[in-house]
């Protein structure tokens, strides 16, 4: 559970994390503290919370629920889209963030500098309020749009080249992130240690006329020195994210091993899983039920297909209460998508409606909501990992992935299983978020531990 919302505007809740705080005193103590340093936080929170509502207000309007939580240094937007984004969605809440920090700061100083007649006579408070909106209005926005892990201007570079070049992209565009970063992070300790001396600190920018755009012509021109040895900081975060993101995409990648030969008894339930599966596919073509192996039946699904093709509806209703917990599960079905399990769903009565066997059914048939539903009854009556995991499925499968993931995290907290995560059909939608890939690697620590 995250902080609880400080306020809410537009429909979007803004929370501050603990953490902030830790970030608050880091700027203001860069800033010299005093009055420019605390100028220097609070327009720090500010053009936070206004960059972060661009990117809020646009998933907003592409159908997404959003919230904003101001964190260390920063902060996030996260939101739950109604229905898949396409990469020009992605481009465009990716985007909203920076400009909309930029037009903000660019307003914020047309009315500072319209207060003081010129800067020789200006004073040292207005001087400082100046300063800490060029610096977290202006600066940090063009910063964000670098082409660089975790910044805005890398996601909006990985959306491009994905759609360019496919995922294929992805690595070559990190190994860049995380080189660069690297080369910015050696001319950063090697000017703190006076090896050289700082680049481009001697570029000016062209004088304009308008002062306002004078300022943001400045901040503009110190990205360069910035990045080429004006700050560690920079170039490790984008560093270690760049280094982090690379290492997801290799676990991702990496083959699953089988160590262990199967047995003899493993062979023969195999053998006769194949047998069962092939006599329910013909059962559902059909319509008549033909041999299964010892110990095995047809489905309850394909014995209420074939009552219904013959007009029997009650001896349907009945064959599908044995999918109810507690029965004989000496069954399986060839393909849980077919469209007819989706129609034979209204029969099903209700012992049997809240059981295991129909929320795997409802991950590929009925509507969101229905399969949230029994989910949730079916984990608050065993209590297991199993609801959480057929949960997130379905939600993937029909393309509410930020809620998937939420329920993939509620499902490896109470029993990690990486294998079903990196294998698993339902999921291959997940394996390009960031987020998905951590988790894979939280289950895989825990499944070592």
């Amino acid at each position: 559970m995250g902080p609880r919302p400080l306020f809410t505007a537009f429909g979007i809740p803004v929370s501050f994390d603990p953490f902030f705080l830790v970030g608050a005193f880091l700027i203001y103590s860069f800033a010299g503290g005093g009055q420019r340093g605390t100028y220097y936080v609070i327009a720090m929170v500010v053009f936070v919370v206004i960059h972060e509502f661009g990117h809020a207000l646009t998933a907003k309007a592409f159908g997404a629920q959003a919230a904003i939580t101001v964190s260390f240094l920063g902060g996030y937007a996260s939101y739950a889209p109604s229905r898949k984004h396409t990469t020009r969605h992605q481009l465009a809440i990716s985007l909203a963030g920076p400009l909309t920090q930029l037009v903000a700061s660019m307003l914020a100083l047309w009315w500072a500098i319209g207060r003081v007649p010129t800067f020789a006579i200006a004073s040292e408070s207005d001087l400082n309020l100046i300063e800490a909106i060029g610096w977290a209005g202006v600066l940090l926005a063009f910063l964000n749009l670098a082409p660089l892990w975790p910044l805005d201007g890398g996601h909006i570079a990985e959306g491009l080249l994905r759609r360019l070049f496919g995922d294929a992209a992805m690595r070559p565009f990190l190994l860049a992130s995380l080189g660069f970063s690297a080369l910015s992070g050696v001319l950063a300790v090697l000017v703190e240690a006076r090896v050289i001396e700082p680049l481009f600190s001697g570029v000016l920018p062209p004088r304009v006329g308008s002062r306002v755009l004078q300022i943001v012509l400045v901040e503009l021109w110190s990205l360069p020195s910035l990045f080429l040895g004006g700050a560690i900081f920079i170039p490790l975060v984008t560093a270690f994210a760049s280094w982090g993101r690379l290492a997801q995409l290799n676990r991702a990648q990496m083959p699953v091993r089988i160590e262990n030969v199967p047995e003899r008894r493993e062979m023969a339930h195999e053998e006769a899983v194949r047998q069962t599966r092939h006599a329910e596919r013909e059962a559902w073509i059909t319509g008549t039920i033909g041999s299964f192996p010892r110990g095995w039946s047809p489905s309850p699904w394909v014995l209420a297909h074939i009552a219904l093709l013959a007009g029997r509806t009650d001896e349907a209703a009945a064959a599908l209460s044995e999918l109810g917990d507690g029965h004989r599960r000496d069954w399986l079905v060839d393909r849980p998508d077919r469209p007819e399990i989706g129609q034979l769903l209204a029969y099903v009565p209700p012992s049997a409606r809240d059981g295991l066997a129909v929320l795997e059914a409802r991950v590929d048939h009925g509507s969101a909501e229905d399969l949230v539903a029994t989910a949730t009854t079916v984990f608050l009556d065993e209590r297991s990992a199993e609801p959480l995991y057929l949960g997130a499925a379905g939600l993937a499968l029909r393309g509410l992935d930020d809620e998937a993931m939420q329920w993939l995290r509620r499902a490896v907290n109470v029993a990690p299983d990486p294998l079903r995560l990196a294998v698993g059909r339902e999921f291959r939608s997940l394996h390009g978020r960031t987020d998905f890939q951590q988790l894979l690697g939280e289950a895989q620590r825990a499944g070592v531990a």
